[in-house]
């Protein structure tokens, strides 16, 4: 024990170091000879630093010099301009606009008709097609009675009477009329002909002809129906209208009786008989009565072209 503590007694006075340092850091000092400088410079010295001025060190690697470091102090302030930026306008790049989406139709369920509701459809729809086709025939004028025996009917009050008993009694007081009064029926008869033919032709110019032909076709499908209720509509005769095209079976009956053949024959069995000769003949026989057919179409299409337009 004592041998050690000489020997740091004799460290520290070779190395010139306080008496307040304990000894085990004066054997660690000690030991710090042994070490080149260079090594030296990187050693941690922060216990020797905390020494007082009057102790300290003479050697020099004992010696840590500090170089305290200067507060950095804020830069002067540049001079503001004046002029004012202008900020830059961002230029937002174009997006190809999407196409919006198209959405998808709602499936409708269709509702299944029984086979009463299809009947119930199909009349109601045929209802508004015959009243559709009566508003395009057009009314037609009403006539004047046009027989002795109407303008006597038109002459008699039958009001509160039956129709069938009013007509017999009428019948038969027609029948017992006088000539003189006949007579002067048939004059009041013949002048309604002839207004009644005024009348008509002054309605009929009131149209063009292409309503007049609209409302012949019209006329045409509604004599066609199976309607009970409806009455038959004759066509409208107008002469401005081209007439229809003959057909080559009408051109070898008007043949036929203009020949005199079936003189005295009802026509009922003269049409039998003449279809069954026209079917009879060759092409080449059936090729007077068709050229005769295409030249009288080509008339009907001329004409309606200059007709109507």
């Amino acid at each position: 024990m004592l041998a050690t503590s000489s020997r740091i007694a004799a460290r520290r006075a070779r190395l010139n170091v306080p008496k307040s340092l304990d000894g085990s850091l004066i054997v660690k000092i000690a030991r710090l000879e042994q070490i080149p400088r260079v090594l030296f410079s990187s050693f941690p010295s922060r216990s020797l630093r905390q020494w007082p001025s009057n102790g300290a060190l003479t050697r020099s690697y004992a010696i840590t010099t500090t170089t305290t470091k200067k507060p950095r102090g804020r830069a002067p302030a540049r001079a503001r301009s004046t002029k004012r930026k202008t900020p830059k306008k961002k230029t937002k790049a174009k997006r190809a606009k999407a196409k919006p989406k198209r959405k998808a139709k709602p499936v409708l369920k269709r509702k299944v008709l029984t086979e009463r509701q299809k009947l119930v459809a199909t009349k109601a729809k045929a209802r508004t097609r015959i009243q559709e086709l009566k508003e395009s025939a057009l009314v037609s004028p009403k006539l004047l009675p046009q027989t002795a025996y109407l303008v006597y009917h038109s002459s008699r009050t039958t009001k509160g009477e039956k129709a069938t008993t009013a007509a017999k009694e009428i019948g038969e007081d027609f029948k017992n009329l006088s000539l003189t009064e006949i007579e002067r029926l048939n004059h009041i008869a013949n002048q309604n002909k002839a207004t009644n033919a005024a009348n008509y032709a002054n309605w009929v110019r009131s149209y063009t002809p292409q309503q007049i032909n609209t409302a012949n076709n019209a006329r045409r499908l509604l004599n066609r129906t199976k309607d009970p209720k409806s009455r038959r509509r004759p066509l409208i005769k107008d002469e401005r209208l081209p007439r229809q095209p003959t057909r080559s079976y009408i051109f070898f009956v008007k043949e036929r009786w203009q020949s005199g053949d079936f003189h005295g024959m009802k026509v009922t069995d003269a049409g039998k008989l003449a279809g069954k000769e026209f079917k009879a003949l060759s092409a080449s026989e059936k090729k007077k009565y068709t050229d005769l057919q295409a030249a009288d179409t080509a008339r009907y299409q001329t004409e309606t072209k200059t007709v109507m337009g």
